[in-house]
This record gives structure tokens, C-alpha cells and sequence, in this order.
């Protein structure tokens, strides 16, 4: 009798739920949408929706980002070479870091050096991430740099966490993510950091962070854009372009132009609710670090222009030296 009943429950369940996708699916065909709808969009907050119907069309081939690279771990080694007393070793994964991460340890030309290995580590995976997710790759590159010092500190070459992400008030990385291992460290007081498999994770995670409510809400359209697929993966675990178990993907790819580098800055630093990202940043502080990035973009591009016996500067790198701007969000205007 129980088996019974439990088939006809399951039978019911079924037929109901076929009943209602396919009135998801119809409507999200008539209004040329997508029928999963993660978030209410004006309180912010996820919703468990019925899981959508297969898209017809099939999974579209996504390039995928190129794999972070290991020129920061040679210029490391190199500085190991000539000044030991500055490079520690990890004994788990016998990766080199800078014991104080910081611009003063080391010469102007090493700096350089560790800025020029780290761009040329991450930036092809952060142009990538932020073709996907409407962003400025190189704020992503800028607030990865800023959090390890151009990649050389402890914290990312012992745990891949590029942004100083913590576990704290974000049950979704481990809960939905699965990235649930800790590595507890003063920032100044102890925090408990969370461990990913590559620098690509990390990153992602970053990209969910700073698309959180209480950043997104103050984007000059409050997230629209994106809120629907990052909703999609909190649910699912997956990218929203990736197929989930259901076999059902959000959309190959997020229309609309990206957030430029002064609004996703707006919403994360000086924010009036405690949620700043560094304790210590300040917008003007991040725009430094973006600038930073363009520099080396610069010089990097000068480089190989002159290897190549071309010379001269490109519009797009004359633009960058600039630092060309835009207007502050128009719903809420900075301090």
C-alpha cells in the first residue's frame, strides 16, 4: 500500500509539474525571456523556482578562459635567488610568496617585474569572466592584484583566493559552490578564508560577491542586467551558461554594455552600510590600482611593439594612459 501511494504521489507530483513548466516555458517564449526568475527584483532575494524545461536550442560552445599562468612564481623564484630572506616557500604545494607582501621589500624593477608576470598570469581568465558577467576586467585584475600584491602573497599561493574572500555571512560558496575548505588568518583579526581549486574559482566567487544585493543595488541600474543569471547559479552551482541537472542552461550569453570601473567601484568601496570590501580602501584607492593595471598593460604593449619594430601607441592604450571616465550612478551619487 505504501509503494502504492508513494507512485501515485510521484505520478501526480509529475504530471503537475510538467502542467506548470510548460505555462513557464510559454510565458517566457511570449515575453522573449528566460522562464527561470531567481530573484525577486524588488526586494532582491532569491527565489526557489519549479525547475525550467530543457531550452530547445542546444548548449552553445563557450570558449573557455585560458588557464592562469606561472610567471609570478619565476620572478618569485628569482628574487629567492638574490635575496632569500624575502621569499618563503610553502610546504604543501612547494609554491614561492613574498613573506611581507609588500611594495617596499622590493626594488622598482621587481616590482614591475611581478606586475608585468602577474597581468600576463590572469588577465586572459579575467577578460574572459568579465565578458560574461558585464564587467571592467581590469578592475577584476586591479582588486586581485591589490588583495595578494601582484600575486606574491601567502594567503593566494597557499589557497587560490585571489580577492580575500571569507567564508563569513556566504553560506552559498560552500553550500551551493562546494568550496567549503578554510584557511583562518589575522585580517587584522582572525578570518577564516576560503580554499579554491584555481585561480578561476576564485574569481567567479569574486564575481558573486560583488554582485550580492547590497553591492548590486547601487549599480546605475541596480543589477538588472545580471541578476537573473547570477540567480540561476546560486541555485543551480553551475555557470549560467553551463547545462545544470536538469539539462537546462540561463542563456549562452548576458546582453548590454559592461559596468565601467567607477560604478562597480561605487558599490563596493566607502560603502555607508559596513560592507567595503578592504577595510582600508577607498574608491580613489581602487581607481589607483586600476590605473596601476593600464600601466602595465602600457608597457607590455610598448614592449612588444617594439620587438615587433612598430613602435607608437594604439588608440585603446592611448585611452587607457588617459583614464578616461564617466559619470557617478545616477540613482545615487557618491558622498
Amino acid at each position: 500500500m505504501k509503494a502504492f501511494d508513494y507512485y501515485q504521489l510521484m505520478t501526480f507530483h509529475s504530471l503537475s509539474s510538467l502542467i506548470a513548466g510548460a505555462c513557464l516555458l510559454f510565458a517566457g517564449v511570449a515575453g522573449g525571456q528566460s522562464s527561470f526568475l531567481p530573484y525577486h527584483p524588488e526586494e532582491g532575494k532569491e527565489v526557489r523556482a519549479n525547475p525550467p524545461l530543457s531550452s530547445p536550442q542546444a548548449v552553445p560552445e563557450v570558449l573557455a578562459p585560458v588557464a592562469k599562468g606561472n610567471h609570478v612564481q619565476q620572478v618569485l623564484q628569482s628574487i629567492m635567488e638574490t635575496a632569500p630572506e624575502l621569499v618563503g616557500q610553502i610546504p604543501e604545494n612547494s609554491r614561492y610568496y613574498l613573506i611581507r607582501a609588500h611594495a617596499s621589500v622590493v626594488s622598482e624593477d621587481q616590482l614591475k617585474q611581478l606586475q608585468e608576470a602577474f597581468y600576463l598570469d590572469v588577465t586572459a581568465t579575467c577578460q574572459f569572466y568579465a565578458r560574461m558577467y558585464l564587467l571592467d576586467w581590469k578592475v577584476l585584475v586591479a582588486k586581485s592584484a591589490r588583495e595578494t600584491f601582484w600575486g606574491a602573497s601567502f594567503l593566494c599561493n597557499r589557497t587560490n583566493n585571489y580577492f580575500g574572500i571569507w567564508l563569513k555571512n556566504k553560506p552559498w560558496i560552500c553550500g551551493t559552490f562546494g568550496f567549503c575548505g578554510t584557511l583562518t588568518r589575522n585580517d587584522p583579526a582572525p578570518a577564516d578564508f576560503a580554499f579554491f581549486p584555481s585561480f578561476e574559482k576564485s574569481l567567479w566567487m569574486f564575481i558573486h560577491t560583488i554582485y550580492s544585493f547590497h553591492y548590486r543595488e547601487r549599480l546605475p541600474d541596480q543589477g538588472e542586467r545580471i541578476y537573473g543569471a547570477i540567480g540561476f547559479e546560486r541555485t543551480y552551482g553551475v555557470n549560467y551558461w553551463k547545462e545544470n541537472h536538469y539539462g537546462d542552461y540561463y542563456i549562452d550569453h548576458l546582453e548590454g554594455p559592461v559596468y565601467h570601473m567607477n560604478h562597480l567601484i561605487y558599490s563596493w568601496s566607502e560603502h555607508e552600510e559596513g560592507f567595503n570590501l578592504c577595510i582600508e580602501c577607498t574608491r580613489e584607492s581602487d581607481k589607483k590600482w586600476v590605473f596601476q593595471v593600464m600601466q602595465t598593460e602600457y608597457r607590455l604593449s610598448k614592449s612588444a611593439k617594439e620587438e615587433a619594430g612598430t613602435g607608437g601607441q594604439t588608440d585603446a592604450i592611448r585611452m587607457m594612459v588617459a583614464g578616461s571616465d564617466v559619470e557617478q550612478p545616477r540613482n545615487k551619487e557618491p558622498e
